[in-house]
C-alpha cells in the first residue's frame, strides 16, 4: 500500500506543529510536505465580486455579502501502510486538521 495522508489547516502554525509531530515520530522529511495555499489578495471566494451594493436585496446577500477564506495549508504525508497512515491521522488530528474527503463528500 503507496498512499498519501491529505489533511487541511486554518492555522499555519498548527499545520507547522503537525509536521514537526510527524517528523519527531519518525516520517521521513521528504514524505511530508507542507503547502501554503494563501492569497496576499484576501479571501479565495467572493474576493473580486463586488456586487451593487444593495445590501437589502437577497440575491446580493447570497451572491457577495460573505467573502469566504478557505483553509490555506494542506500538509500531506507519504504513507506505505495502514499503520503509518492511522499513525499520521491521529497525529495530524490533534492539531486541528481537516480532513480533505469530508469537504468534499466523498467517503470511503
Amino acid at each position: 500500500m503507496n498512499n498519501m495522508v491529505i489533511r487541511i489547516y486554518d492555522n499555519f502554525s498548527h499545520a507547522e506543529h503537525a509536521r514537526d509531530a510527524l517528523l519527531a515520530s519518525g516520517f521521513d522529511a521528504p514524505d511530508v510536505q507542507l503547502t501554503v495555499n494563501d492569497d496576499e489578495a484576501g479571501a479565495v471566494e467572493g474576493n473580486f465580486a463586488v456586487g451593487n451594493g444593495n445590501y437589502k436585496d437577497e440575491s446580493y446577500k447570497n451572491n457577495y455579502a460573505s467573502a469566504i477564506k478557505r483553509s490555506a495549508f494542506m500538509l500531506t504525508v507519504d504513507v506505505m501502510d495502514e499503520a503509518q497512515q492511522h499513525r499520521a491521522t491521529d497525529i495530524m488530528d490533534k492539531f486541528g486538521a481537516v480532513d480533505v474527503d469530508s469537504l468534499t463528500a466523498r467517503s470511503r
